[in-house]
């Protein structure tokens, strides 16, 4: 039996994640601008060319399954990505991965918590669910009605705060930005979703915008008359 869970992740609105994606094009223009060195052009407008080709949809999801597949063998859990879902705005929210993960698995997570009698469970749901200021939790903070549930039972929220105390017993370390780099970046994956010969067809207009390029003409062929 499969449940549902969504796993601790910081999204792409102005985190690590997103810093990845503009690396790639920040890189690209800069090396593009030096080797094309076309007058009246800066940086930036090499930028906008790649921007313009560069399909962010994919990159996402180029990332999110780089990050589910490495937390799951951080964790060494066994998770089947489901869905990201993006918020219409970021003022409150932020991207959330969904998964499947396997009811024995969250038995395991349940047991280690009980074998920690459940004191980091406690604890992680006080953080995550007291309602304060400018946050109202639609979960109780009181464990003792948590564990009147069966785990079983419980949603995707409740079971990622489970993962979340899971995590801190066991020691893992919840940051694997790094790893996600070195997969993600590090193998090109990212420059997988440009489209290349749209960013040379593009610059290619470009130098013969800013150079006032003349097609070159052969011997044969013959003037119009005027």
């Amino acid at each position: 039996m499969k449940h549902e869970i969504n796993i601790p992740f910081d999204g792409f609105y102005e985190s690590v994640y997103s810093w990845m994606i503009d690396d790639v094009l920040e890189r690209e223009a800069e090396y593009r601008h030096e080797q094309e060195n076309i007058p009246e052009t800066e940086e930036s407008d090499f930028w906008d060319i790649i921007d313009n080709h560069a399909n962010y949809g994919d990159m996402e999801q180029v990332i999110v399954d780089s990050y589910v597949d490495i937390f799951a063998s951080e964790t060494g859990l066994t998770l089947d990505l489901k869905e990201m879902v993006s918020p219409k705005e970021y003022n409150f929210t932020t991207d959330m991965i969904y998964c499947d993960i396997s009811e024995s698995d969250v038995k395991m997570m349940f047991d280690v918590s009980k074998a920690d009698k459940h004191k980091t469970l406690e604890y992680v749901i006080k953080e995550r669910h007291t309602s304060r200021s400018g946050f109202i939790s639609f979960y109780d903070n009181d464990i003792d009605k948590w564990l009147a549930k069966p785990v079983a039972d419980w949603d995707h929220n409740e079971l990622n705060t489970l993962l979340r105390a899971y995590m801190i017993i066991q020691g893992f370390d919840s940051d694997i930005s790094e790893y996600v780099s070195d997969n993600v970046c590090g193998n090109g994956l990212l420059d997988d979703c440009i489209d290349w010969q749209g960013v040379e067809n593009a610059i290619n207009d470009l130098r013969h915008t800013e150079t006032g390029y003349i097609e070159p003409r052969c011997d044969k062929t013959k003037s119009l008359p005027l």
